[in-house]
């Protein structure tokens, strides 16, 4: 096993010369959106019952409804956000991509492909790696481009469209 790329953000690790695994960290975030808005639907909820109640001023009602808003919101944003973190299992020996958690394994074909986010960012700064299957992105790894150079390599010797720098 031999390891292209480690931070904060995540890690790519090459299994011999045939499986990339890629591990994507995201869940600190979703944690505390998820603590968050579940207070905020909590004292929304209290407040909203004082204010249908009369105890508190009906004006009071309308925040609850903008907290209620904004909670969803970000709840919503935290699902999807899920979704395009995780662990990642390419096996170009099988052509298939594991999405860890996922009971479908999804064909590395024609429709796979992979690009960095921000192209026009100054390039020492951070961009993701994301690989896109029809409607699906997925978050490989975040580097510089120096840093990304290793395992952009190894997916284009695979055979997926990915870029050159």
């Amino acid at each position: 096993m031999r390891r292209l790329l480690d931070n904060h953000d995540g890690s790519v690790e090459l299994e011999g010369e045939l499986r990339l695994v890629c591990e994507c960290r995201g869940k600190a975030t979703d944690a505390a959106v998820r603590g968050v808005s579940l207070f905020a639907f909590v004292v929304a909820t209290i407040v909203g019952v004082l204010a249908l109640s009369g105890v508190a001023p009906r004006p009071v009602g309308l925040f609850a409804l903008g907290w209620i808003a904004a909670a969803s919101i970000a709840r919503r944003w935290a699902t999807r956000r899920r979704t395009e973190h995780g662990r990642f299992v390419l096996d170009f020996d099988r052509s298939t991509l594991h999405v860890e958690g996922s009971p479908l394994t999804r064909a590395i074909d024609d429709q796979l492909t992979v690009e960095l986010s921000d192209a026009d960012a100054p390039p020492d700064h951070a961009r993701w790696l994301l690989l896109r299957r029809g409607p699906e992105v997925f978050r490989l790894a975040r580097g510089t481009p120096e840093e990304l150079q290793r395992v952009l390599y190894v997916l284009r010797r695979q055979g997926v469209r990915a870029p050159v720098g």
